[in-house]
């Protein structure tokens, strides 16, 4: 299976996301920067339509909850749409229902973008999947026993990486 294609659009004061295949981490740092890049800018309302979301990894559920968080700081509407059930329950097992709100539309226009893959090293994308697991955990204590090798993994790698580079 392929990763995602993410499709994105900006009509007045809202922000829209469509994702098409795989949701993974190889496509999550992109929508996670533009995501936080439409609610830095002052977006009252960020829409992410999963209905041609074949899956989704751990990753990218985190940083759904990342952007859901930021949402919240910002006073802004995070709407996840269209989900199928099996979509619902995932992000619902790991508690992501918290911080996005699921809702259903046919009413998504807008001039369509495909978002380019950010090219990351490889600390930063170590650091962005480090973050995504850590809000899994943050926003459900639930999550701990599922992603602290994980967090504690990535943790160490990090450092050691930065130790390398000093």
């Amino acid at each position: 299976m392929a990763d995602a294609q993410i499709l994105v659009a900006r009509v007045d004061e809202m922000a829209q996301v469509r994702v098409t295949g795989r949701a993974s981490m190889n496509c999550s740092r992109s929508f996670r920067d533009f995501a936080f890049k439409a609610l830095d800018d002052g977006v009252e309302r960020l829409l992410v339509d999963l209905s041609a979301c074949e899956a989704m990894d751990s990753t990218f559920m985190g940083v759904l909850a990342q952007i859901g968080v930021r949402s919240k700081q910002k006073k802004a509407r995070f709407e996840v749409v269209n989900a199928s059930e099996t979509r619902k329950k995932q992000l619902k097992v790991i508690g992501v229902h918290r911080v996005v709100t699921f809702t259903y539309t046919d009413d998504m226009d807008g001039d369509w973008t495909s978002l380019s893959r950010a090219k990351v090293t490889e600390l930063e994308h170590a650091k962005m999947v480090y973050k995504a697991h850590e809000t899994l955990i943050e926003i459900d204590s639930k999550n701990v026993p599922e992603f602290k090798d994980v967090v504690d993994f990535l943790r160490d790698d990090i450092q050691r990486r930065e130790d390398q580079d000093n």
